[in-house]
């Protein structure tokens, strides 16, 4: 316990939970500025505070991590002949810190480095046209800023047209969709009337065969009969 009061790190030691629970916070609040820094970014609204908080956040972190990576080093523990109990839990979170800090320092550089890419870009898009060389890097993105905010505004509006010309083609499908129905319709009655028009035109056909066929049996009969009458007339007279 002696060796404990007198060794730089005995605040570490006694109070290594009070330590353990501010990393958690710090990691915690590291966590949520990335979340804003990434929704930031997309609108290129990032300012220089938000991102020496985040570095402020991580410094803290790392200071911490590191602090309790040296009191908690093996040739440490040994010298101060700390007990064992605990002693190898405390180690593996502390080794956790130090992969959780990794991590969040990665992602926080690679989001840096995508938005100085983005800004670069854009200046070294511009700086090739005469008007824009006079102008600073932050005009230039809000300059770009506000075309994509028109952009998007152009877009609406092209999207309103679209759904405007899609109501209308549904409107004149439906019209269609109507005229197709009303013209089957008027196949149906001119299929019915054809039909009608066809057995009108056999009973006709068939009155017209019996009716020449009544008038060859009446004459017939009356040559028949005039023919009687000649013979009978000329027996008559020889």
């Amino acid at each position: 316990m002696e060796a404990i009061q007198s060794s730089p790190y005995k605040d570490y030691y006694l109070n290594y939970d009070t330590h353990k629970d501010k990393s958690t916070e710090l990691e915690n609040n590291i966590k949520k500025e990335l979340a804003k820094y990434k929704k930031k970014s997309s609108g290129n609204e990032i300012t220089i505070n938000d991102e020496n908080k985040i570095k402020g956040l991580l410094k803290e972190y790392k200071e911490l991590y590191t602090k309790l990576h040296e009191a908690y080093a093996p040739s440490t523990v040994d010298k101060l002949s700390l007990p064992t109990a605990g002693i190898k839990e405390r180690q593996d979170d502390i080794q956790k810190m130090e992969i959780n800090y990794g991590e969040l320092e990665k992602e926080f550089t690679s989001l840096e480095s995508q938005k100085y890419k983005f800004k670069n870009f854009i200046t070294e898009d511009y700086r090739e046209k005469e008007e824009y060389k006079n102008m600073t890097n932050e005009e230039l993105v809000e300059m770009q800023k506000n075309k994509m905010n028109d952009q998007e505004d152009k877009i609406i509006e092209i999207a309103k047209d679209v759904k405007q010309g899609k109501n209308l083609a549904n409107e004149a499908k439906n019209v269609m969709k109507e005229q197709n129905k009303q013209l089957d319709q008027i196949n149906e009655d001119m299929d019915r009337t054809d039909a009608k028009m066809n057995s009108l035109t056999k009973r006709f056909n068939n009155y017209v065969a019996h009716t020449s066929m009544c008038k060859m049996i009446v004459i017939l009969i009356i040559e028949l009969i005039v023919g009687a009458l000649i013979y009978l007339f000329l027996f008559d007279v020889f």
